[in-house]
């Protein structure tokens, strides 16, 4: 009676764990369902083994799919925020990456620079690197000087003096800057005073033949033709390539009254230049005034020699007891 008993409260009890197990394993699979239904985004847990010992563990995720395209937005879409611009490629239109930087230059290199351009007509450029070159070295008569002769071209002749000044100041012997000096004088409207530093330029070189074509011409200009001869004769006789100083000779000549004298200059002008139109005109007014036999009025040679002289303060050979010569190209006086 007992060991029935027993066995049937064993029998009994194995039911109960069974159904128990059972209600269990029901009420677990119907809240995976239903979690599954709501979208439930809980992680599931699965039971390993693990030596002798069972643990839970959290099984792998699956990795979520990664697009290698860019979705094309539905029409309509905005997209001015959430869409990523695409990076155009280099264009035929693209402005290139900028040159490096040049060197910055010698000092002497603007002094190089600035002749050449002067050379070449450029006389903007030749006044930008020249005002560096004295900038840099400011006793530089040379610089001074060259830098006078491009303002005289632009036309900014009290500009040029300063700097010519300044060049004469620093060298009282340079011929060159007291002939830039004088041209910057009779520019600035100063004739007097550029005649007397002409002057002062042949006293230290005789010969310097652009002060005595300059010289000559200013006097032209002045209207007396007589004091340009002397300076004009010595010109052609320093430098006999030049057209344009027989020209100039053959208008002082004219001017003096020595028609004859006057046509041989000329005449000697075109002779190496042909292309010289206003000697090549007054040779053809001449030769209607002065007759084919007539012989020219004065000694060229003559009157050069004289000149010379005259600025080395030796007596001419035709009045030997005074220092001042006819054809002295200025005598000290003003206009």
């Amino acid at each position: 009676m007992d060991s029935r008993t027993a066995g049937n409260d064993r029998s009994e009890r194995v039911l109960r764990w069974t159904a128990a197990a059972l209600g269990a394993a029901l009420l677990a699979a119907s809240m995976a369902c239903d979690g599954e239904r709501k979208g439930d985004t809980m992680e599931g847990v699965a039971y390993v083994e693990v030596g002798a010992q069972t643990v839970m563990a959290t099984p792998a995720q699956p990795r979520m799919p990664v697009a290698t395209e860019t979705a094309t937005p539905s029409p309509g879409a905005d997209t001015s925020e959430t869409s990523v611009p695409p990076v155009a490629g280099p264009t035929e239109d693209e402005t290139p990456p900028a040159e490096p930087a040049a060197p910055p230059k010698a000092p002497w290199e603007h002094y190089d620079e600035g002749i050449a351009a002067w050379k070449g007509g450029e006389t903007t450029a030749a006044e930008t690197h020249l005002r560096e070159w004295v900038g840099y070295a400011p006793d530089h008569v040379k610089g001074r000087v060259n830098l006078a002769r491009v303002l005289i071209e632009i036309g900014r002749p009290h500009e040029a003096k300063e700097h010519a000044t300044l060049a004469a100041d620093l060298d009282p012997s340079s011929v060159a800057a007291k002939r830039v000096l004088a041209r910057a004088l009779a520019e600035a409207g100063d004739p007097t005073a550029a005649l007397a530093m002409y002057e002062e330029a042949l006293w230290l070189d005789p010969d310097d033949h652009w002060s005595l074509n300059n010289m000559g011409y200013l006097l032209i200009l002045r209207g007396r033709h007589d004091e340009a001869v002397g300076p004009l004769a010595l010109a052609t006789r320093v430098d006999s390539a030049n057209a344009m100083f027989h020209s100039n000779l053959g208008a002082a000549l004219e001017g003096a009254g020595y028609p004859a004298a006057a046509l041989e200059a000329f005449a000697e002008a075109v002779a190496i230049d042909p292309g010289h139109t206003r000697a090549a005109a007054s040779v053809a007014r001449l030769r209607e005034l002065v007759p084919e036999d007539a012989a020219p009025e004065v000694d060229i040679g003559l009157l050069a020699d004289d000149y010379r002289k005259g600025l080395m303060g030796v007596p001419g050979e035709e009045d030997p007891g005074l220092v001042e010569h006819p054809w002295r190209g200025y005598s000290g006086q003003g206009d």
